[in-house]
């Protein structure tokens, strides 16, 4: 699927939208994971007062529309050599189509038109598959993070040529 359209989140009704796709995308995660409340990391439950805390910081945010309908979220935040990648969801019903490579092709190519050395991101290590599938697209693991309650998290990053 390539005829979608990523367009950058500057409203509160846009944000409503992409709050609903981030908690069915995160608990359709956590399901396959066999993640609970307590280490899920929140991204289940998140509110729409966290999220539009993270848009006020400064988090950029964008949704990827098949026509109408609002189909996947990616938020990025700019730091001062790199950009880290806090999230890309894609409904489940529209996962495995490209949509998540799309995502991350265009993020690669944001990073190198802003002069960062690298893109940066975190994901629950237990998701074996999400590893391989960053690995194939040229991010290595550079740390592995434990923490109380939700377990371990792995830290990888890519390095823009």
């Amino acid at each position: 699927m390539t005829n979608g359209i990523l367009k950058e989140i500057t409203n509160s009704d846009e944000l409503k939208e992409c709050l609903e796709i981030i908690i069915k995308t995160y608990q359709d995660r956590d399901e396959k994971l066999n993640l609970s409340n307590e280490n899920n990391h929140r991204h289940s439950n998140m509110t729409y007062e966290e999220l539009k805390e993270r848009f006020d910081n400064g988090i950029k945010m964008y949704g990827y529309y098949d026509e109408e309908k609002l189909i996947a979220y990616l938020s990025l935040e700019e730091k001062e050599n790199e950009i880290k990648i806090r999230d890309i969801v894609v409904l489940p019903e529209y996962q495995n189509k490209g949509i998540d490579r799309i995502l991350l092709n265009w993020t690669k190519e944001q990073t190198i038109k802003s002069n960062k050395s690298k893109l940066i991101l975190r994901f629950i290590y237990d998701n074996k598959n999400l590893k391989e599938w960053y690995e194939k697209n040229g991010f290595k693991v550079t740390e592995i993070l434990e923490f109380p309650g939700t377990g371990k998290v792995g830290q990888m990053e890519y390095i823009i040529k």
